[in-house]
């Protein structure tokens, strides 16, 4: 991604692998383009919590892609 000048974001996970949706909330910024994530790990078997994730890219105005 930093060769077509394009940079991001990681949000860490607890450790059962979830995200926490306020850490989404505060890493998104001005010049975010995208939110995504992976919505089920296949390893481990977490699933994340969309419906919070989907408010704060709605409150944000910022596209998850499905």
């Amino acid at each position: 991604m930093e060769y077509l000048d394009i940079t991001h974001t990681i949000v860490p996970v607890n450790k059962y692998g979830c995200i926490n949706p306020e850490d989404i909330d505060s890493a998104v910024r001005d010049d975010t383009g995208l939110i995504t994530i992976m919505l089920a790990n296949n390893e481990v078997g977490t699933v994340e919590p969309l419906q919070d994730i989907a408010k704060i890219a709605k409150k944000t105005q910022h596209p998850i892609p499905l």
